[in-house]
């Protein structure tokens, strides 16, 4: 099995054990990595200790940045890569990836067996599942499937203490976020009303990390109330912000959004603040500059269409 392929393996980990400095130009092929793999493009692979310190730094400027919805992109995109290189390996190279991600793994013929905890990691329809002597059965097409949602889920883990974060990283994971930011197409406005057309609110819905979840969903829920947005629908409003953020080693569940939904409906008199946008850093300087110069333009015009101004 080639490390460079799968270079977040338990064997490509120990390549990087005695790694004690990182260079600008391994992070700038780190970000050059993170910005092919959202785009699709082909990627020109590394020696195996390169390739694996280039990937453990993706993963860090993905945890610098805090932008879960950039995570989950590039971890979906990394384990696409993967599964279409697993389908070319040979058997027993194939096996030992598998085994790496599903401890409990066994073979029979052609046909995977994996332990129900280990199913319940990673597995999402129980109910269908083949069940054999306490073990999940699956053909390889299936098989890969459940590979690739497992290889998402981990890559998507990005957690780590952001003090310990180097300076360049920090500032090559701005580089980063900025550019993705202007190469991706604006989030789609299915949801209309004028605080949720608001540039932050558009950020906030893509999802923000850990620590911060709370004081989004709080936020997204006062913009949907202020936008006259019937209960029900702020629902759709609040699971998509809830699935965005759902990285990382704890994560944000439904109901954990509807329950700050359900609270500010209950409360229809609190008021859309700036102020905790600013203080919480759910947004970047760039974004709460606009989101403020566009809450101010929103609030004169409501003011001089209540005092019957045209």
């Amino acid at each position: 099995m080639h490390p460079i392929l799968y270079p977040y393996t338990s064997e490509a980990r120990k390549y990087l054990e005695s790694q004690q400095t990182v260079s600008d130009e391994q992070l700038e092929r780190a970000k050059a990595r993170v910005e092919n793999r959202l785009k699709g493009s082909e990627w020109k692979e590394n020696s195996a200790h390169e390739e694996a310190i280039e990937f453990a730094l993706a993963r860090m400027l993905l945890a610098a940045s805090g932008n879960a919805f950039m995570t989950r992109q590039y971890a979906r995109a990394e384990a696409k890569h993967v599964i279409r290189a697993l389908q070319d390996e040979d058997p027993q190279a194939f096996a030992a990836f598998a085994k790496d991600q599903y401890p409990s793994l066994s073979l029979e013929e052609n046909r995977f067996l994996i332990s129900l905890n280990d199913y319940l990691r990673f597995g999402t329809d129980l109910v269908n599942a083949p069940l054999r002597n306490g073990k999940l059965l699956f053909e390889k097409p299936e098989f890969l499937q459940l590979l690739r949602a497992a290889i998402e889920a981990r890559i998507a883990t990005t957690t780590g203490d952001a003090k310990k974060i180097p300076a360049n990283v920090k500032r090559v994971s701005r580089e980063l976020e900025e550019r993705i930011r202007k190469q991706q197409p604006q989030l789609q406005r299915t949801f209309k009303g004028k605080y949720l057309e608001l540039p932050a609110m558009q950020l906030i819905l893509l999802g923000v990390g850990e620590g911060k979840r709370y004081y989004g969903s709080m936020t997204l829920s006062i913009a949907c109330l202020k936008d006259g947005i019937p209960k029900l629908e702020a629902e759709h409003v609040m699971r998509m912000y809830a699935r965005n953020c759902s990285t990382g080693g704890n994560t944000f569940t439904e109901r954990e959004a509807l329950n700050s939904l359900e609270w500010v409906y209950k409360h229809p008199t609190i008021r859309f603040s700036l102020k905790t946008l600013r203080e919480q850093g759910l947004v970047d300087a760039e974004t709460m500059q606009k989101t403020e110069e566009e809450y101010r333009r929103m609030r004169k015009g409501e003011r001089a269409t209540r005092k019957g101004v045209k």
